[in-house]
This record gives structure tokens, C-alpha cells and sequence, in this order.
């Protein structure tokens, strides 16, 4: 007896410590729940885990918009905008620039067979004056170094002369000669000093005969150098009046207007003339 009613005691007071919840189920029945501690912890774990995790994600979401923005692709991508927009201007404000000039543009036939007073044809004229500046500059250059190279001998002969005379010291093939025309014939040393005047005689002469070589070598570098100075000259005025006519072609090809370098040096571009 005493057994079963410390039974009912223990199973009330179970029934009292454990927490319940209801709810209906299907045709109005209620039905009834103890709480789970365990629930309520892994409820817990599961709010932090997903708070954890939108938070990293964010973070780095952010990170890599930072990166992105900062790579220098972007700014490279913008320097090659800009010039490019440059260029564009530039190619614009020199179109303008040259006005009627922009006839350059005519294919080699029209270039070839124009009227010389039409733009083409001025056009034309410039382009052929530039070309023969540039044949006669050519010219002048060729000039100037056939005189480098004259001069470049004529320094060679001269040395060679000099060295030469400097380092003789001996008498000339005609006192050595009178002395031996005056020896005694009868005199006991005859013999012997006409042998050693015919040495020293036989060296003078091969000095003389050297010097006069080289003499004639000098003097004829000397006459090159003349030649080719003159030469320069000549070469250097065609060059200065083929510039002159050149000037004046440009002058009238863009009706009285002085181009900027830039102009010009696209306007001789696109003629396929060499930048001056």
C-alpha cells in the first residue's frame, strides 16, 4: 500500500516540474507537449551559426568592391581614354589648321595630272620642291665629305713630308757632289774619301728624290681639297635655293598661311616626305 502511493507521488510530481505546450490537431483535438531544454539550446546554436555567417559574408563583399575599385586596371583604362581624346583633338584642330591643305588627301593620279594652280596641283608643286630639297641637301652632304676625306689626305701627305725633312739632317746632293768634283786626284786618301762621299751623296739623292715625291703628293691632296671645297660650295647654294623654292611653294600652296610644326610635319607625312 505504502509502495503505491509513493508511486502516484513521484509520477505527480513529474507531471508538475515538466513544462507543456498545446496545440490543435486536424478535427479540433488538442494535444499536448513537454518543452525540450535541448531545443532551446539548439535553437540558440543555430541563431548564432547564422549570425556568424551573414557577418562574414558581408565583410567580405565589401572587401572585394574596395579591391575592385582600387585595381589599377580601372585607371589605366582611363589614361587610355584621355589620350585617345587627345589625339582626337589634335587631329582635329591640325584639319583645321590646314584648310585647303587637307586636299592631300587626293590619290597619285589626281596628284600626278592636277592643273598647277588648283589646290591639288599646288599641292603637287610643294611635294616636287620638297623632294628636290632633299636631293640637293643630300647632295651637299655628299660634298662635305668628299672634303673631310681630301682634307683627311692632305693631312696624311703633309705629315709623311714633314717627318721626312725633320729627320734629315745631311747636306744636299749638290754640296756633297761639288766636294767630290774638287777631291785631288794624286791626294794618298783619295779613294777612300770618295767612297764615303758617294755614300753620303746616294742618301741625299734617295731624301731628295723621296722628298720631291711627297711634294708632289701634297700638292696634289692640296688641289683636291680645292676641288672639293668648291664643290661644297656649289652643293650647299643648290641646297639653300631648292629651300628657297620649296618655301615659297608651301607659301602658296596654303594661300599666304605659316603652318605650326605639327601641321606641317603631318602635311609632309602624309606626302611621304622625310620630317624636316
Amino acid at each position: 500500500m505504502m509502495t503505491k502511493r509513493l508511486t502516484a507521488l513521484l509520477m505527480a510530481t513529474a507531471l508538475v516540474a515538466v513544462p507543456v505546450f498545446s496545440t490543435t490537431l486536424p478535427g479540433g483535438a488538442t494535444a499536448a507537449f513537454a518543452k525540450s531544454d535541448n531545443g532551446g539550446g539548439n535553437g540558440n546554436g543555430n541563431g548564432n551559426g547564422g549570425g556568424n555567417g551573414n557577418g562574414g559574408g558581408n565583410g567580405n563583399g565589401s572587401a572585394a568592391k574596395a579591391e575592385k575599385s582600387s585595381a589599377p586596371g580601372n585607371s589605366g583604362k582611363s589614361a587610355v581614354k584621355v589620350a585617345a581624346a587627345k589625339t582626337k583633338t589634335n587631329n582635329g584642330a591640325i584639319r583645321s589648321e590646314l584648310k585647303g591643305l587637307n586636299a592631300v588627301h587626293a590619290s597619285p593620279n589626281a596628284l600626278a595630272h592636277a592643273a598647277p594652280n588648283s589646290q591639288v596641283g599646288m599641292i603637287a608643286t610643294y611635294r616636287d620642291k620638297a623632294l628636290a630639297t632633299l636631293a640637293a641637301e643630300a647632295a651637299a652632304e655628299g660634298a662635305q665629305e668628299s672634303l673631310d676625306l681630301a682634307n683627311a689626305t692632305l693631312t696624311e701627305k703633309q705629315g709623311a713630308l714633314d717627318t721626312l725633312v725633320a729627320g734629315y739632317t745631311g747636306r744636299t746632293s749638290a754640296e756633297i757632289q761639288a766636294e767630290i768634283d774638287g777631291l785631288d786626284p794624286l791626294a794618298p786618301d783619295h779613294d777612300a774619301t770618295l767612297a764615303t762621299l758617294n755614300a753620303e751623296l746616294a742618301a741625299a739623292t734617295a731624301f731628295e728624290a723621296e722628298k720631291a715625291a711627297l711634294t708632289a703628293e701634297v700638292a696634289a691632296a692640296q688641289a683636291a681639297v680645292d676641288e672639293a671645297a668648291a664643290a661644297l660650295a656649289e652643293a650647299e647654294a643648290l641646297a639653300e635655293a631648292a629651300a628657297a623654292e620649296e618655301d615659297a611653294a608651301l607659301l602658296a600652296a596654303a594661300k599666304g598661311r605659316t603652318l605650326s610644326p605639327e601641321a606641317l610635319a603631318y602635311l609632309r607625312s602624309e606626302l611621304g616626305l622625310a620630317a624636316e
